[in-house]
């Protein structure tokens, strides 16, 4: 798909070539995009709980923005990036739209997109197989979370 805006500034792909999103690539940007208001929503709130007092003073201490930094603001924030990356994690680990749509037409498959192609085959296996994929996907999610 080419665009005579994109042609015009010289971002368009050449003509015949794949479509750029299809694949990793793509799906990545992707769960990037979808994800960050979960993020920033989270940030936001650990944002929130960092003592301004603390910071003004280490300042006017003589304390360098880096090093407010690195001893006062990340300390506070260290759980909050956490609960952040287990809250995106977990809601990629399940997401099937993303690389269904992104990820089959180019045979990138994940873990929901295998369950789904294993589930629409309708072979003799294919529940206890699908079964085995299920416990994988839920272990994943637990491992996020902890």
């Amino acid at each position: 798909p080419s665009s005579t805006l994109l042609g015009m500034l010289g971002l368009a792909p050449t003509p015949g070539s794949g479509n750029p999103m299809l694949g990793r690539g793509g799906i990545v940007l992707l769960y990037g995009v979808q994800h960050a208001p979960i993020v920033f929503i989270t940030m936001r709130a650990g944002l929130s709980r960092v003592p301004r007092d603390l910071v003004e003073a280490a300042r006017s201490c003589g304390a360098r923005p880096l090093g407010v930094l690195r001893t006062i603001v990340l300390p506070v924030l260290r759980p909050y990036v956490v609960a952040a990356a287990a809250l995106a994690f977990v809601s990629g680990v399940g997401n099937f739209g993303i690389p269904a749509l992104l990820g089959m037409p180019v045979n990138y498959l994940t873990l929901p997109t295998l369950i789904y192609q294993d589930l629409s085959s309708f072979g003799p296996s294919v529940l206890p197989q699908i079964a085995a994929l299920s416990v994988l996907v839920g272990a994943l999610a637990l491992t996020g979370m902890v």
